[in-house]
Formats: C-alpha cells, sequence, structure tokens
C-alpha cells in the first residue's frame, strides 16, 4: 500500500482527516498499563521510547493521567517495529487489563446485574475512560456482535492498539465467565501479520482478517450470565452527576460520532437520522455542534475517511462492498467522493 502524507492531500482532506486542533481523541494513560513491564522482556526502554513519541514518563504510572490518543498509537506501533513483535498489542492486552484499569467506569459495569447490561453501559459510558474506542453490541437470533471502532486521529497505523482493545475486551469477558470462556470468532479490519497463531493462542476460536468491522463474536445467551459480585445496591450511584460527567472528553460532536459509526452501515446516515437517534430535532443537533465549532458534515467525512483507509488496506472487501458500508448508494458516488476529498482514486489506497 502506499503511504500518503498530508502534503499528499488536498487542504480539504488534510483538515479532515489530519485533524488534530479540535477534539483530538484522548485516553487514560491505563491503557498503557504493562508496557513498562513488557518494554523490558522485549529489551526495549520504555521510557526512552515514551519520550520519542512526546509522552510525559509519568503517564506510566499515572493511570488517570489523560494522554493524546495519537501519542498512545504511535508508542505501540514503534515498539512493535524496532522489537519486532508484530503481536505486541496482544501482549499488552495480556498484561494490563483488568476492570480496575477502567476506573469509575469499571465500578460502574461491576455492579451491573448480567454481562449484557455491563457491555451496554460499556458501551454507554466509554468516554469516561477514551474518546478513541466505541463499542457497540448489536444481537441477532442465538448471536451477539460486540463491534470495537479506533478512532485514527488521523493516523494510518492502529493495528497494535485495535489489537490491544479487542484482547481487552476478551479479557473483560472472561472476568465475566471464567478464564475458560471462549468466544465463538474474532474478526479484525486489518491483515494478518506473519502469523495468526498468536491471535488464536489468545482467543482460543476462530480468527478472521480483512473483514468488514474489528469485533468479537459470542452467543447471545452468553449475554444473560450474571456478573459475578455485582451488587445491585450500589447501581443506584450509575446516574451520579459525578459519574455521568466523569468523561475524559465527551462533548457533543464524540455523541455524534458514536451514532454516525452506528448508522453508516445502514445506509442511512443523515444529520436527520443521527439526531434522530440521539432524542434530539436537526436543528437542535446542528446547534448543539456549532457551539463546538464542528459542523455534522465534516463529523460524517471523517468517519468515512477512517474506515475507507482501513478497508482499502485491508484489500479483501471489494469497491462495491466498501461504498455500501460507508453508506453510499453507489460504487460511483463513492469514487468520486473518495476523490474529491483525497484527489486520488480509491484503487491507490489498495492494500
Amino acid at each position: 500500500m502506499r503511504l500518503f502524507t498530508a502534503a499528499h492531500l488536498s487542504d480539504r482532506a488534510t483538515r479532515l482527516a489530519f485533524r488534530a486542533t479540535v477534539n483530538p481523541p484522548v485516553v487514560r494513560a491505563a491503557v498503557l498499563a504493562g508496557f513498562e513491564r513488557l518494554a523490558a522482556d522485549l529489551q526495549l526502554d520504555a521510557l526512552a521510547l515514551v519520550r520519542r513519541v512526546g509522552l510525559a514518563p509519568r503517564c506510566l504510572r499515572s493511570p488517570d493521567m489523560v494522554i493524546p490518543a495519537v501519542k498512545a498509537y504511535r508508542l505501540l506501533e514503534l515498539a512493535a517495529a524496532i522489537s519486532g513483535t508484530p503481536d505486541l498489542g496482544l501482549r499488552l492486552s495480556q498484561r494490563g487489563s483488568q476492570l480496575s484499569s477502567l476506573g469509575a467506569l469499571g465500578a460502574l459495569i461491576r455492579d451491573e446485574p448480567n454481562v449484557r447490561s455491563a457491555l451496554q453501559r460499556l458501551a454507554g459510558n466509554l468516554s469516561m475512560h477514551s474518546t478513541c474506542i466505541e463499542l457497540n453490541l448489536h444481537e441477532s437470533p442465538g448471536l451477539a456482535v460486540v463491534r470495537i471502532d479506533v478512532h485514527s486521529g488521523g493516523e494510518l497505523l492502529v493495528r497494535q492498539a485495535t489489537e490491544s482493545a479487542l484482547g481487552g475486551l476478551v479479557h473483560l469477558l472472561r472476568g465475566f465467565m471464567g478464564t475458560a470462556w471462549r468466544p465463538t470468532r474474532v474478526m479484525f479490519i486489518h491483515r494478518c501479520a506473519a502469523t495468526d497463531r498468536p491471535h488464536r493462542r489468545l482467543f482460543g476460536c476462530p480468527v478472521h482478517f480483512e473483514m468488514d468491522s474489528n469485533a468479537v463474536v459470542l452467543p447471545s445467551s452468553a449475554l444473560d450470565q450474571p456478573v459475578p459480585l455485582a451488587d445491585s445496591r450500589l447501581r443506584r450511584y450509575a446516574n451520579m452527576p459525578a459519574l455521568r460527567d466523569a468523561g475524559v472528553g465527551k462533548t457533543d460532536a464524540h455523541r455524534v460520532r458514536s451514532a454516525i459509526n452506528r448508522l453508516l452501515p445502514a445506509g442511512s446516515c443523515t444529520s436527520s437520522a443521527v439526531a434522530a437517534e440521539l432524542g434530539v430535532s436537526r436543528r437542535t443537533l446542528t446547534r448543539q455542534l456549532a457551539a463546538g465549532g464542528e459542523r455534522y458534515g465534516e463529523l460524517l467525512a471523517q468517519a468515512r475517511l477512517e474506515l475507507a483507509r482501513q478497508y482499502l488496506a485491508g484489500g479483501a472487501l471489494s469497491m462495491t462492498q466498501i461504498a455500501g458500508l460507508l453508506g453510499f448508494a453507489t460504487l460511483s458516488s463513492f469514487s468520486r467522493w473518495f476523490v474529491r476529498h483525497m484527489r486520488a482514486a480509491p484503487s491507490r489506497w489498495r492494500g
């Protein structure tokens, strides 16, 4: 795949795809729990790497510190490249993924009555931990799909962060359902590295790459399982303002972006549809975004560009399939839109 930089893009594409000054994605430094020990095992200098990507060394010891997500992405990709460890993100997920690493959100999840409710709570309040990841739960007869969308913030490489996120999700589910629990299958948008053995060993199920989403698939019956140690007496605190507003960067734009990710594959991602999804009028949606210096059209374009790059880099989906997943009625309309924003045909981004 040809790696494009901002210099290859139109001014408009640069603003959309690489915008870093308005509501950049952020995350609690808890996502780096275990990184220092992992780096030592791989003969890496963790502090030197952290400084190299522009992070303060204290982020390795201060889980509640809020850091730019793009710097966390770069740290993981850099460590993986230097050490020659393509499964670094998976390894990190095994070392640092504990319910406590989610902070206050972990406490809320723990006291939900069952796994379904815990995942719904996680999806609805994930901004208490991160604004760089969206989680959505979809159920069909007998099957549940937990989809994770990683907001790249303009970064071209987010493989390690994506694999760490899905590894962490499975670790969380095993905390609810027992260490022997296994998903039905796991899916990634990106291509497989040298081998999928680390993935099959960690997840204990078939792992598919070059798919249309990053997701964990499990039987819907598993969602009915009670959460161990849940205390129903604490659930009344879940909607207290102090907890509800404890996000690390939740904004109206963030909520709109979440709705866009949910609605895009259905091809119904107009501003009116998103407003209805959020329970407000279209005019209110426009006003709320404008108050934060945002516009719906730009948020939609950002989401589409991020997903388009991932799908194209994956290489498995046809152009027609990609167009449909991004909410375009025809391949030609997708191609024209892509060329207008990126000044290049989609085929030039093919993996």
